[in-house]
């Protein structure tokens, strides 16, 4: 099927590689003396360029030409390298009329913690890069040797949850905590050969996290002697200024039935460890590849508010500082007294107009009995409407749990703090 594929694409576009072969020859410095005719030349050759990669993945064109030799892959990827300096990736989805999918799924805050055992804990935030990320794809068939990671389905650049995992652990080691230490195991789990049941997982939950950019780095090696520039490596990347949605969740599993007082310092203790693992990560020493370079940082300050929320309900106080309570029934138990008058055995009869008029015109009402009449039962049909109102069942308020915001990493590593000591201050 994939010969059958590529075959068909070649197919399609064969005067395009063979007019772009003889533009390429014409261009030669070698065989042209005539400078203005080897500048149509190269122009046309760019032009032919730009319709192949409008028309064909890129990829395919330039494998196809450095390994048939028919026009110069060099000179494709030259073409191509222009265009990938600033890519939008939800360009597709914008095309498709799917950019909502993005906003609606991918850039979602915090998980519903409702669902969770007690104690649980989300923490959620979006960075912006100071300097850019790289990864590397396992795609062998692209038009660079290096290029981004992305998911499968629409080929976003994404930070896998096993990424995230890995880069944080890495952290905590570099903050001195070991490979046996009790803290790293129960956040991030053991071994699969040492333990393959539920214990063996870790407490700690990643998410993916999505990028709308790609672009390219350039690493050029310099010869020791020469010091000149030999071959450039071209990188795809995430470039700097892209924004991304970093999201993680905290189950204690294991906790579950344990006293409250048992839990709560072995979960602030926890909360505290991340929130300061994760401040180092985005700041200090980076994530993905290279992060030695410089690559995989982020600003110090977060775009918006991050959210730092923990499944413990805490009480609504009011200003006079008891608990709120429901409020008190504000309805009568009985009707406006306008309408006695007119009741009859408790209900309120519902005189037709017409019988009315005809008990005006015999004379047994008069019109000022009929207005009354008439003010009377639009005065019982509102409290009849606000006594069932009142009536209909209330669902639950929302259960309110330990929740705070920050602004910056800096704010991340003092929230952990004081989740902390209010965790440990709980009864």
């Amino acid at each position: 099927m994939a010969v059958d594929y590529t075959a068909q694409v070649l197919g399609g576009v064969e005067t395009l590689l063979e007019q772009l072969a003889n533009q390429e020859r014409l261009a030669d410095a070698r065989k042209v003396k005539d400078r203005l005719a080897r500048k149509q030349a190269e122009d046309k050759a760019n032009s032919l360029r730009s319709q192949l990669l409008r028309q064909v993945d890129a990829s395919l064109i330039y494998l196809y030409l450095a390994a048939s030799g028919t026009a110069s892959d060099v000179g494709f990827r030259s073409a191509w390298q222009i265009g990938a300096l600033r890519v939008d990736t939800l360009a597709p989805l914008k095309q498709w009329g799917l950019e909502s999918l993005y906003n609606d799924f991918w850039t979602s805050r915090a998980p519903d913690l409702s669902v969770l055992p007690a104690h649980s804990f989300s923490l959620c935030f979006t960075f912006t890069l100071s300097h850019p990320y790289l990864s590397k794809d396992d795609n062998v068939f692209y038009i660079v040797d290096n290029p981004i990671v992305r998911d499968k389905v629409f080929h976003l650049p994404i930070v896998r949850p096993s990424s995230w995992k890995g880069s944080l652990r890495t952290v905590l080691y570099r903050l001195g905590h070991g490979k046996d230490d009790v803290l790293v195991q129960r956040l991030f789990g053991v071994a699969r050969d040492e333990d393959e049941g539920q214990a063996g997982r870790g407490r700690l939950v990643f998410f993916p996290t999505f990028f709308t950019q790609t672009s390219l780095e350039i690493i050029n090696p310099h010869d020791r002697k020469t010091k000149t520039g030999k071959n450039p490596i071209l990188f795809e990347c995430v470039p700097s200024g892209t924004t991304g949605q970093f999201t993680l969740l905290y189950v204690p599993f294991d906790l579950i039935g344990a006293d409250p007082a048992v839990v709560r310092p072995q979960v602030g203790a926890d909360l505290e460890t991340v929130a300061q693992a994760v401040r180092d990560l985005f700041t200090v020493y980076g994530f993905g590849a290279k992060t030695s370079s410089g690559y995989g940082v982020s600003e110090l300050e977060l775009v918006g508010a991050g959210e730092m929320t923990v499944r413990v309900e805490v009480t609504v106080v009011t200003e006079a500082g008891s608990a709120s309570r429901p409020p008190a029934p504000s309805v009568s138990a009985e009707p406006p007294t306008g309408c006695l008058e007119f009741m009859v055995d408790s209900v309120f009869p519902d005189h037709s107009k017409s019988q009315i008029n005809q008990w005006v015109e015999a004379g047994q009402w008069s019109k000022n009995h009929r207005s009354k009449y008439k003010h009377a039962r639009e005065a019982y049909q509102h409290w009849l409407d606000a006594r069932k109102a009142e009536e209909r069942p209330v669902a639950p308020p929302a259960p309110r749990w330990l929740e705070e915001t920050f602004t910056s990493f800096a704010g991340l590593m003092e929230t952990g703090k004081r989740m902390r000591q209010k965790l440990e201050a709980l009864p």
